[in-house]
């Protein structure tokens, strides 16, 4: 809806700055300094992201601290079970290169992302259905699977919102601009009715009032969240 353009400001030109002469009992909001420099924050987002995508990740943030232009200030996040913090803002890459490559930054198995084991529970119901002739039971073993899957995103959304959400608090203390770039997979929004299960509607869930509580918390920090997909470019089915 709009851009705002943020700019480095010289010394001299925030010499020359005057305030502007206002009639009585007139206030304004500008400021009469210059505003601090926007900084970044870079977030791997290891809840929502596979072991082999968040490796990837970390390769290209290693690649990119090396090419940043000096005084570029960045802080290093992570986000497992809970929020870790690899690196408070600073403005050396070799700092930042440390923090990378320590243990807390490596990939880790989110447990309640784990392909394997909803493969494992399909190719079991599979199983079931060519030899059990009562299909009611198939029908109600898929809904309990979808169930419980909606319950593990259910949980994913509430420890991401609540990692967002502190993080809005400590920057909150940061002047200036913000930028969060944010490293993962997936993040619903909603879960749509499911036409194949026996209840349609019992894995449908909404997330959207808690992800605007959180995006006005992330706004008052002035805090602006870019998204990046931890797998990269994907190819379109047709």
């Amino acid at each position: 809806a709009s851009f705002e353009e943020h700019c480095a400001t010289t010394a001299s030109a925030a010499a020359v700055a005057k305030p502007v002469a206002l009639p009585p009992h007139t206030y304004t909001n500008v400021p009469a300094y210059p505003e601090a420099p926007a900084v970044n924050v870079l977030l791997l987002d290891g809840l929502n992201t596979l072991a082999a995508d968040q490796m990837d990740v970390r390769h290209q943030m290693l690649q990119y601290i090396g090419t940043i232009k000096p005084g570029t200030s960045l802080a290093i996040f992570t986000l497992s079970s809970r929020l870790h913090q690899l690196s408070g803002f600073t403005t050396d890459p070799a700092a930042l290169a440390k923090a990378l490559m320590n243990k807390k930054a490596g990939p880790q198995s989110s447990s309640l992302l784990n392909p394997d084991d909803d493969k494992q529970e399909n190719r079991l119901i599979a199983e079931m259905d060519s030899i059990v002739l009562n299909k009611e039971i198939i029908d109600y073993m898929r809904l309990f699977q979808a169930d419980k899957k909606a319950y593990e995103i259910d949980r994913r959304v509430a420890m991401t919102l609540e990692a967002l959400q502190d993080l809005a608090r400590y920057l909150s203390a940061v002047p200036g601009r913000k930028n969060l770039v944010w490293f993962s997979s997936s993040f619903p929004v909603a879960l749509d009715p499911d036409i194949t299960l026996v209840n349609p509607f019992k894995p449908m869930r909404n997330y959207s009032q808690q992800i605007q509580e959180t995006s006005d918390l992330l706004a008052a920090a002035r805090v602006a969240g870019y998204p990046v997909d931890a797998r990269g470019f994907l190819k379109q089915p047709y």
